[in-house]
């Protein structure tokens, strides 16, 4: 038997009806989709779409956007669930993308503070290779204290020092 795929007769008509596929649906599979005549009065609509279609109406009752309905059903979500967890606002959304991207022990940061290291120094002395205990704890050194520090590994300390001591100075007369 050859596919039928253009004329749709009233017998058609009235199979199409009675599986619960409306004309215009009919109309789309052959007409526009493509479908054989046999498949497209036969094959049962998808009765997912309109308890979509009722999910999307009480999506956008709380709040949520079609595209975000559609983006969390893509990913997994349930209908329910989908329509009903109201949007996250944009602060929200930083926040908790914070602190999963988070590198570093926040209790490392908080005892750093405590000790006067700030959280950006923790960090820095991390990714310079220190171990978070001495990162942590070792207190971060005045301007002077790391020229002095210097100082003392040049090979041309006693220049330098000459140097500084002058700098010095000259900077306690003003």
């Amino acid at each position: 038997m050859s596919r039928r795929y253009y004329y749709l007769t009233p017998e058609d008509r009235e199979v199409a009806k009675s599986n619960g596929i409306s004309e215009e649906t009919l109309k789309y599979r052959v007409g526009r989709a493509g479908w054989d005549i046999d498949r497209a009065i036969t094959q049962p609509t998808r009765k997912i779409i309109r308890t979509r279609i009722e999910h999307l109406k009480l999506a956008r009752a709380n709040g949520v956007s079609a595209d975000a309905f559609a983006k969390r059903l893509k990913l997994g979500w349930a209908l329910e669930e989908a329509a009903n967890t109201p949007v996250l606002s944009q602060k929200e959304r930083t926040k908790r993308a914070s602190l999963v991207n988070q590198k570093y022990d926040p209790k490392d940061i908080a005892e750093a503070e405590a000790n006067g290291i700030s959280a950006e120094r923790f960090r820095e002395r991390m990714r310079s290779g220190w171990s978070a205990e001495r990162a942590r704890t070792t207190p971060t050194m005045t301007q002077k204290q790391s020229l002095q520090e210097a100082l003392k590994s040049s090979p041309w300390r006693d220049i330098a020092e000459m140097q500084f001591n002058l700098n010095t100075q000259h900077l306690e007369r003003r």
